[in-house]
């Protein structure tokens, strides 16, 4: 399994949102499974002159995601692939950035 990390702003409030899922590909078949999600951030809490911030990390039900919410999240996991194997690729390779 890998992780993938994305942001993601959602009901006001701007997350961290770590994605753990697991790839696989057979000869004419490519199959990306999120496995879990979790929100990670800080919720805006008090008002006035207090402005304490508490600390959120919310797993999200897989099942309950819009299709474009699932779409976003495998986006995310597919731009993470595309960075690790050019990395790899330049790591091999002996470029730098």
């Amino acid at each position: 399994m890998t992780n993938a990390t994305t942001q993601m702003y959602l009901l006001g409030t701007l997350w961290t949102v770590e994605i753990e899922y697991e790839y696989f590909c057979h000869e004419n078949c490519e199959q990306l499974e999120l496995v879990e999600v979790w929100l990670l951030g800080y919720y805006p809490e008090g008002t006035g002159k207090n402005n304490d911030y508490v600390p959120c990390h919310i797993k999200a039900d897989i099942n309950c995601m819009t299709t474009a919410e699932y779409e976003l999240c495998r986006n995310a996991c597919r731009e993470h692939m595309a960075e690790t194997a050019r990395e790899a690729f330049d790591d091999n390779h002996g470029y730098e950035d």
